[in-house]
């Protein structure tokens, strides 16, 4: 089977969509500087993406990876995180009734800034055990749909009753 990817349409508007979303997980947060860069993380389509991002279940897949950084005085390791989108299976969910492509990336992206966020902060290791991870990511659903219920767009809403109901495995 072939993978259906984004097209231009799609690439556009999670582009158009990125900015409003780091502004919406940034106030939130009360990040100063949470923009293009300042970034530590990028956002990779299955065009770009290596086997290491594929997730045949999940909408989303989040890896972090260690990078040396020459600051003035000793090196020191910080994080870098990269969000894989499984374009098939964001195309295909929203086909479904009562989803949208745009309100799926404001839900996927804000879901995934949340947790790097978190994991950056120390409210929550990125490596924790499967309890933990269980806990963190109904936390996270639950404070994502908070986020982009606030934003009061109709496809938006629609989304957050559908998802309110489901399990948290729709990402990795």
């Amino acid at each position: 089977m072939i993978d259906e990817r984004f097209g231009d349409a799609e690439q556009a508007l999670l582009n158009a969509l990125l900015p409003k979303v780091e502004q919406l997980v940034g106030d939130h947060y009360r990040l100063t500087s949470f923009g293009p860069i300042h970034r530590c993380y990028e956002v990779v389509t299955l065009e770009a993406a290596d086997h290491t991002g594929r997730c045949e279940t999940a909408l989303a897949k989040l890896c972090r990876f260690d990078r040396l950084e020459r600051a003035i005085g000793p090196e020191r390791v910080s994080h870098f995180y990269r969000v894989y989108l499984q374009d098939d299976n964001l195309l295909a969910r929203a086909r479904e009734p009562g989803a949208s492509l745009r309100a799926l990336l404001l839900y996927v992206l804000t879901h995934e800034l949340v947790h790097i966020v978190r994991f950056e902060s120390f409210q929550v290791p990125f490596g924790a055990a499967q309890a933990l991870r269980g806990k963190e990511e109904r936390a996270v659903h639950a404070l994502t749909l908070e986020l982009i219920g606030a934003l009061r767009e109709q496809e938006v809403d629609r989304l957050a009753k559908v998802l309110a109901r489901q399990t948290v495995d729709i990402v990795e």
